[in-house]
């Protein structure tokens, strides 16, 4: 599976929503706003990180450092298991997979479809 910005900004999103957070600029009268707290992706270079936003006037922290877009996304695949997300969608998932007999074979079912939901981005293209 090739991973694309647009697949990476899919999963920085998904944090966002997971955590409770607003997306990290949001429109305004004039221009756009920052959200502080919100999780943002940047990209440079051919680099990608992931920062959060710590100013009204959009200023930003590293999180993660720049790394390739593979590394950046088991990164928050990481996250994401870290934060309980992995778990949620496991449970929202699970219907999906009853008509497996195997237990085990349920919850590999129901994880691989979390996993799906959650580096699958949530627009087309």
């Amino acid at each position: 599976m090739r991973v694309t910005q647009k697949r990476l900004e899919g999963m920085v999103e998904e944090l966002n929503k997971t955590m409770g957070l607003p997306s990290a600029w949001t429109k305004a009268d004039k221009g756009s706003k920052s959200n502080p707290g919100s999780f943002v992706l940047d990209a440079a270079y051919g680099g990608y990180r992931l920062s959060i936003i710590t100013t009204t006037s959009g200023g930003e922290n590293d999180v993660s450092g720049f790394l390739t877009a593979r590394e950046l996304y088991n990164y928050l695949l990481g996250t994401a298991m870290a934060s309980g997300l992995l778990e949620r969608k496991i449970a929202e998932v699970k219907e999906y997979a009853e008509g497996e007999e195997d237990r085990n074979a349920r919850r590999r079912a129901a994880q691989e479809l979390a996993i799906a939901a959650i580096t699958q981005p949530k627009f087309p293209g």
